[in-house]
């Protein structure tokens, strides 16, 4: 007669495992961003924090509903109980701390609601030593705020992300001011695109900046404010009867909102040139909730080539079409379904 027993994983390798998620660097930050956005923030700070002979490290600031301990215990579990209300942009209660953790050695997570602090961090042991997170005291929790937004006083709520040591791309670099101006435009082009639609005002407006801070005499740099990419933004259509709505058959039509664009030609804008040049960036751009997935391809349907440089399909998918698409915990990688191919 079959039976069952407790088998728990290796954690020493379960934490190397969780660590090599696949996560990019500007994916990883974006994900973090969601969970701001689902938090209902106005404003998010990106910040390089730079301290001599030392590795990077990397803070998310926002202003928005902040978390009680509770919740935040629970944002902290891996394959948290998240709400199941389709219009968030976090998913699978795993991208807090994947990302982060692809990233970072460590992750510490302040958050405030009135007058009431709470942190609590996934550290170098945290994982290995058997899913042991940390708790940190209201007390240690000012003392690391001041170190690291001391000019970002929370006015009602917010939370903070802090990963420390930038193990994958923020170490063993000459110039480490160079190498974090290198980083912010990154983030900067990535992140102009990704949430263009929230920095448009659409459907509200989210202020998003860029800084770099010098961790040892505690001096902000001056913040780069994000201005929305947007791969639609052409002041006139490139051929009559575009933008043009798009059906498709066989049920989809209520999932999968179809909007076909062509440029125009020769068009200089940065909205059209996109990082990575615009012959790359023809096809598909798929959206979860406002927030661009997928920039470009035609996903195995056919090639790239200069005589289609200028057609964009705008896609808005409804979230409860994940499993269709196979949308994965990173977010950034769409498989169509064969019947809708």
């Amino acid at each position: 007669m079959s039976r069952s027993e407790h088998l728990p994983p290796n954690f020493g390798r379960l934490d190397k495992a969780l660590r090599s998620i696949g996560y990019s660097f500007e994916a990883a930050v974006a994900d973090i961003i969601d969970n701001s956005i689902d938090a209902k923030a106005r404003n998010v700070l990106v910040r390089f924090v730079l301290r001599k002979n030392k590795a990077l490290d990397l803070v998310i600031w926002d202003d928005g509903n902040g978390m009680s301990s509770q919740t935040l215990k629970e944002a902290m579990r891996f394959g948290a109980d998240v709400t199941e209300e389709l219009d968030r942009l976090g998913k699978f209660g795993l991208g807090l701390k994947l990302a982060s953790l692809s990233q970072a050695k460590e992750l510490r997570v302040f958050s405030y609601t009135g007058s009431k602090i709470s942190g609590r961090g996934w550290l170098e042991e945290g994982i290995s030593s058997g899913f042991m997170s940390t708790i940190l005291e209201p007390s240690e929790c000012r003392d690391m705020l001041k170190l690291l937004v001391p000019d970002r006083p929370w006015k009602k709520t917010g939370t903070v992300v802090w990963w420390s040591h930038l193990y994958r791309i923020g170490q063993n670099h000459a110039d480490p001011n160079e190498h974090a101006q290198k980083l912010m435009r990154r983030l900067k082009d990535y992140l102009s695109m990704a949430f263009h639609r929230f920095l448009d005002g659409s459907p509200r407006l989210v202020k998003m900046e860029i800084d770099i801070f010098d961790g040892d005499s505690s001096l902000e740099g001056l913040p780069l404010p994000l201005e929305s990419l947007n791969p639609f933004g052409y002041s006139a259509t490139g051929l009559k009867g575009f933008p043009a709505k798009l059906v498709p058959a066989d049920g989809y039509a209520d999932r999968l909102k179809i909007n076909g664009h062509i440029w125009p030609p020769n068009s200089t804008a940065p909205e059209y040139a996109l990082p990575g040049g615009a012959n790359s960036r023809q096809g598909f751009y798929f959206y979860r909730n406002n927030r661009l997935i997928q920039g470009g391809g035609w996903n195995g349907m056919r090639e790239a080539e200069p005589h289609r440089s200028l057609a964009r399909l705008e896609i808005d998918m409804h979230p409860d079409f994940d499993m269709d698409i196979s949308l994965d915990v990173k977010k950034v990688e769409i498989q169509l379904p064969p019947n809708l191919v």
